[in-house]
């Protein structure tokens, strides 16, 4: 049986009743690609296609309602990382569209200059299509892109002084997915996530059923790096939806550091699904799986189907929130620099004695690895 623990403090997740938005003109452009031979709906297999993309807007963020409360003091991240036990590359996109005609593919936004990158878009019109699916139990197979974990990452840190009023909005399209989201306490010296926090879990039951809606959507598989994605299947009208995770939810207090968060396929929990709904029960998860790390993506289940666990993540709305200024990265890198450091001493912090001459013996690292000199 899953455990969930429920208390005033950590009421596991609040609705995304409204996400305000500001449209600005797409940059067109066209590329000529061929659909693979599973592709499918109005896609025709292993046929010509012209993608025209920027037809329309990049769909901005300004705004999100939580509990009655504006949250638009946004904070964005430095990275999104895919994290996978498998050599492939394979990702699916989906960007809105206008519907495919023929041979041609009408999109709105703008293309994306990598699809590993895609965050980097902040729009709410394009993103990830079943990020962590291992076994496509839905389309024959045609979704499987093998990606354990997804991290969302400030290097420097994140802090807040009221836990309250701060959140990590997860946003998908068609909010029908289980998914599980943890904040990042330590990084490691590699600057990837070491320690977790409380886990919250978000059923397919979850998702609030308000947010923006978009008459349909193209998903676009990208096979390998540097590759141009191609057509696989084309979906109608979803609306982009979204749950907001509270700090305080994930029992982070008022100025503590934390690094971001990453979400986790629903099966690293033990049980994930109910008998009768295959529903992940929304709350604190307690218990996982026997051997989970969530630190090690090579203790996953590598069988995650994407009838459980799928979640098409608009990434470029990944980002810290607050109601009020309260949200601030606290420190960076010399120079500004926010990317991980194997070593970063200061000339005037962590040093045993500053006199002229005098022999230094011990020399603190500023940076996460620990590494004093």
């Amino acid at each position: 049986m899953l455990m969930c623990v429920l208390s005033a403090t950590l009421h596991a997740q609040s609705d995304i009743t409204a996400i305000a938005i500001s449209n600005v003109s797409a940059t067109s452009s066209s590329v000529s690609v061929t659909s693979p031979s599973d592709a499918s709906n109005a896609v025709n297999i292993s046929s010509p296609y012209t993608l025209n993309y920027g037809s329309g807007n990049d769909v901005r963020v300004t705004s999100y309602t939580v509990g009655g409360l504006t949250y638009n003091n946004f904070v964005s991240p430095d990275t999104l990382l895919l994290r996978r036990t498998s050599s492939t590359r394979l990702v699916n996109i989906w960007y809105e569209d206008n519907g495919v005609t023929g041979s041609v593919v009408t999109i709105q936004p703008t293309k994306v200059a990598e699809a590993d990158a895609i965050y980097l878009s902040d729009a709410l019109n394009t993103g990830y299509d079943n990020i962590l699916v291992n076994e496509d139990d839905l389309a024959g197979g045609s979704i499987e892109v093998e990606t354990e974990r997804v991290d969302v990452i400030w290097y420097s840190g994140i802090q807040t002084t009221d836990p309250t009023e701060a959140v990590f909005p997860i946003i998908e399209r068609g909010g029908n997915d289980n998914v599980i989201v943890a904040p990042i306490l330590t990084l490691d010296s590699n600057g990837d996530p070491a320690t977790y926090g409380t886990a919250i879990g978000i059923g397919e039951d979850g998702w609030p059923g308000a947010g923006q809606t978009y008459s349909g959507y193209i998903i676009l598989r990208r096979e390998t790096v540097g590759v141009e994605p191609i057509p696989l299947l084309d979906l109608g009208s979803q609306i982009v939806q979204g749950v907001a995770i509270g700090f305080d939810d994930m029992g982070i207090v008022a100025d503590q550091t934390i690094y971001g968060y990453s979400i986790f396929p629903a099966d690293i929990a033990d049980e994930f699904i109910t008998n009768t709904n295959d529903i992940l029960t929304t709350g604190v998860i307690s218990i996982f799986k026997s051997g989970i790390d969530l630190a090690d993506i090579t203790t996953f289940p590598t069988t995650t189907l994407s009838s459980d666990s799928g979640i098409d993540l608009v990434a470029g709305a990944a980002a810290g929130v607050a109601s009020t200024g309260n949200l601030i990265i606290p420190n960076k890198g010399p120079g500004g620099y926010k990317a991980a450091l194997s070593t970063w001493l200061k000339a005037n912090v962590g040093i045993t004695t500053a006199t002229e001459g005098s022999t230094v013996t011990d020399w603190q690292d500023q940076w996460i690895a620990n590494h004093d000199a």
